[in-house]
């Protein structure tokens, strides 16, 4: 029989807010850490899939704590200063945060039951229609009035990839076994590709309608700190601790201004902190 704990108000001063340990750029900025496995330094597109992918982790609460979106920032931008610097990666930390992950964090509704077996988006299930012979958007063939255009600029497909995993697409992404929309001989139609870059366009804005910061990949970060802290102190302490509220907001405000983002507390969405 567990032993029942005493519930006791936490003492929030205890969050660590020293700083963290600089990135070293020579190694893995995934894991730090020095193997035999080569390195490997991406493209702009590369740097672009793996941002967008590490902040979605970050507001899910995913992130690991030895990750620091803010280090990989030094204040010209996260893409900039990762492309300045060189950033590398081993091919195996980088599959840890790629879209496939995403996709099944983001979308828990499709853990299996044992009585139900929905059908989950694969390359192997999505792919039946040939995407060098149909529009990669809606799966169609060419027709009179529709033709279909080959994709023929080499920024395309990154553009297009990192789009969708920022949306959650993932009936698109299934189909897309690589960016190099050339090599893949991707086609479509002007409409099909008109009407997805007009749903990108209206997922920015209601992204940046309910996104609770401008601060984005540090809210995310910190979001991610401040969940684990808050379960380690549940799991090593001799009470139960409750957490106010009120604390809580004053230390998430105090731990962005902290990293160089000035936040109010009045900023910061209690009922997405209360739900974490």
């Amino acid at each position: 029989m567990s032993k029942r704990r005493k519930l006791e108000v936490a003492d929030t001063t205890q969050w660590s807010t020293a700083a963290a340990v600089p990135l070293n750029w020579d190694l893995c900025i995934l894991c730090q850490t020095r193997t035999c496995e080569p390195l490997i330094c991406p493209t702009v597109a590369g740097y672009t899939s793996l941002i967008n992918n590490l902040s979605r982790f970050a507001e899910l609460n995913a992130l690991p704590r030895s990750i620091n979106l803010e280090q990989m920032d030094d204040g010209s931008g996260v893409l900039t200063t990762l492309t300045t610097k060189g950033a590398k990666y081993h091919k195996v930390c980088r599959n840890k945060y790629d879209a496939q992950k995403v996709s099944r964090l983001s979308s828990p509704e499709t853990v299996i039951s044992d009585t139900e077996c929905p059908s989950i988006n694969t390359r192997s299930s999505t792919t039946v229609t040939d995407i060098k012979t149909s529009c990669v958007f809606c799966n169609g063939g060419p027709t009179v009035v529709r033709k279909l255009i080959n994709a023929s600029t080499t920024d395309i497909g990154p553009k297009i990839h990192a789009q969708a995993v920022e949306m959650q697409d993932t009936k698109l992404l299934a189909k897309l076994a690589s960016t190099d929309f050339i090599a893949m001989e991707v086609k479509y139609h002007t409409d099909c590709y008109t009407s997805f870059r007009n749903s990108y366009r209206s997922h920015q804005r209601l992204s940046s309608a309910s996104t609770p910061h401008p601060h984005r990949l540090t809210y995310g970060s910190v979001m991610s700190e401040l969940i684990q802290y808050i379960q380690e102190l549940f799991l090593y302490s001799n009470t139960a601790p409750v957490f106010k509220l009120s604390d809580l907001t004053k230390l998430f405000a105090s731990r962005m201004t902290s990293l160089g983002a000035p936040t109010d507390e009045k900023s910061i969405n209690r009922t997405r902190l209360r739900s974490s």
